[in-house]
């Protein structure tokens, strides 16, 4: 056979190989389904931010673990005609065995502790433009709360079962930036025009102060508070990958919890993932936001936000 024949008919070949190993690799479990070709992960029409916060607790804590403990976030998605603002906490703590031992008979203190909350409501563009918000003024409405505490940490997602606590006459004020944003007002509505009011003064040194406004109007100083660590970080975004946090490893089991509230989420996604018969695990792309790391492995979405991952060991 001619050389360049030989080589032309090489170069055939391997771009069928090529060919047959995407192809292949696109059907394969482990691959997430934008690599597939289907809708994207989250609904064009959304421009989404997420600003997070992640605390832990201390290594010189006598009474609970140095494990990663409470997650603060906030979420600002534009559209062409509104924006949005959600805002969520999600607390993990887990008590030593040594302070356990120490309590008196008699005294219950759980050794887990899972609690965990989104706000949403209404937001109003305050400053800046709809594209690119400086300040939204945000009017929760509703507490979508999970909740669970005990001597070992539940087998299963579906034992932490959420409730929906309706809020009203409390205000949140954002200011935001590209890279950072921040809580830089809150006010309560306490009755008989009674109202607590909180700001948050960056030219302080991120020093939040507390008004008492009394009905009569006369406003005075309530307390103080450092604010500092409450300042929210902007988190880099993957493109189709899914932001978690890890709150939990055990037994081969990972659980995380999804940044992304559900209403941004293309519904293709998690209604396909819900109505799986059989197998409860689907392929998917994540960023955990604690490790700063893109991996895909697979999933069971049914009861998001909370995620529970498995076969981590082919995650890439």
């Amino acid at each position: 056979m001619p050389l360049n024949l030989r080589l032309s008919f090489t170069s055939i070949s391997a771009y069928s190989i090529l060919f047959i190993c995407i192809s292949g690799l696109s059907r394969c479990s482990l691959l997430p389904d934008w690599m597939s070709g289907e809708k994207a992960l989250l609904d064009e029409s959304h421009k989404t931010r997420i600003y997070w916060n992640l605390s832990q607790v201390p290594k010189t804590s006598e009474n609970y673990e140095n494990k990663p403990s409470n997650l603060r976030y906030i979420v600002v998605s534009s559209e062409a005609r509104q924006e949005g603002v959600w805002k969520g906490e999600v607390d993990l703590w887990e008590t030593k065995s040594e302070f356990l031992d120490s309590l008196p008979k008699g005294i219950f203190f759980p050794k887990f502790t899972f609690k965990a909350g989104l706000f949403t409501g209404s937001s109003k563009l305050a400053e800046g433009e709809v594209t690119n918000p400086k300040r939204i003024s945000f009017l929760p409405k509703m507490n979508e709360v999970w909740d669970w505490e005990g001597n070992a940490f539940p087998n299963s997602a579906t034992s932490i079962l959420s409730k929906r606590i309706p809020l009203e006459d409390w205000s949140l004020t954002f200011e935001l930036s590209p890279e950072e944003a921040w809580l830089s007002k809150e006010s309560r509505n306490l009755g008989s025009g009674t109202e607590i009011v909180w700001e948050n003064l960056r030219t302080r040194g991120s020093l939040l102060t507390t008004d008492f406004v009394h009905p009569s109007g006369k406003t005075f100083p309530y307390a103080d508070y450092d604010y500092r660590q409450v300042a929210f970080i902007a988190l880099p975004r993957v493109p189709d990958a899914l932001p978690i946090w890890i709150f939990r490893r055990e037994k081969g089991e990972i659980w995380a919890w999804g940044m992304i509230p559900e209403e941004l989420l293309s519904s293709q996604t998690l209604v396909r993932q819900r109505s799986i018969k059989g197998s409860k695990f689907s392929s998917f792309l994540f960023y955990d936001v604690s490790s700063n790391i893109p991996f895909t492995t697979r999933a069971d979405l049914r009861n998001y936000p909370i995620i529970i991952l498995s076969d981590q060991n082919n995650a890439k």
